[in-house]
């Protein structure tokens, strides 16, 4: 993905941090999923959930603060583009679904801008029969 003819993101984690070698940065983790249904003997419809969670630090490389939040929000019109362009990612999954998304500020270790995006991913998983 990119934004701006960048990459959009220095480094991707798929577990929790709050320190980052570059930015803007993203962190994605599974927060749940026990919604579903039968669909026969042999397979089940899930919904998984996720965080995303994107992080731009203000007054780093050589951006002010508005730059910075700018360029946090430029990160997340891309990620609602990417979603709204591949709802089923490359037909691996039924349906992806952006449930909230939320803008915030931190004050800890450093100053930085975050987005949150809550995310359903809705998915047929065979039985263990």
């Amino acid at each position: 993905m990119q934004v701006g003819g960048n990459q959009a993101f220095k480094n991707v984690y798929e577990y929790p941090t709050s320190t980052f070698d570059g930015y803007p940065s993203a962190v994605i983790i599974p927060t749940g999923g026990v919604d579903g249904k039968v669909i026969d003997t042999h397979r089940n419809e899930r919904t998984f959930n996720f965080k995303v969670s994107l992080y731009q630090a203000q007054t780093q490389e050589g951006l002010n603060k508005m730059e910075a939040y700018d360029r946090l929000r430029d990160v997340c019109d891309a990620v609602i583009v990417a979603f709204d362009q591949d709802k089923d990612f490359n037909h691996e999954v039924l349906e992806i679904k952006v449930v909230k998304m939320s803008f915030e500020f931190r004050s800890q270790g450093g100053t930085q801008d975050f987005a949150t995006f809550d995310v359903d991913v809705r998915t047929v998983v065979q039985n263990g029969h």
